[in-house]
């Protein structure tokens, strides 16, 4: 779909549902911020495994509790 045709459909949408649109886009670009964040974390863990600058156990599993009480809240 074209640019200008979207931008189109958007400016003919109620106002109710310009909000709507609004929070779908702004609920996917966080998801793929703490996704994109996630895998970064994700790599360099995987990446320094074992040696000095392996990140705390703690802290590690600090993070996997947080990502896990994030994805039951949207439940």
């Amino acid at each position: 779909m074209q640019t200008q045709m979207l931008i189109e459909k958007i400016n003919k949408l109620p106002v109710e549902k310009l909000y709507e649109v609004e929070d779908f886009l702004q609920e996917k670009l966080q998801r793929q911020v703490s996704e994109s964040r996630f895998r970064a974390i994700s790599e360099y863990a995987e990446q320094h495994a074992g040696s000095d600058v392996d990140l705390d156990e703690e802290f590690e599993q600090a993070n996997v509790e947080f990502l896990n009480e994030k994805k039951f809240k949207k439940v």
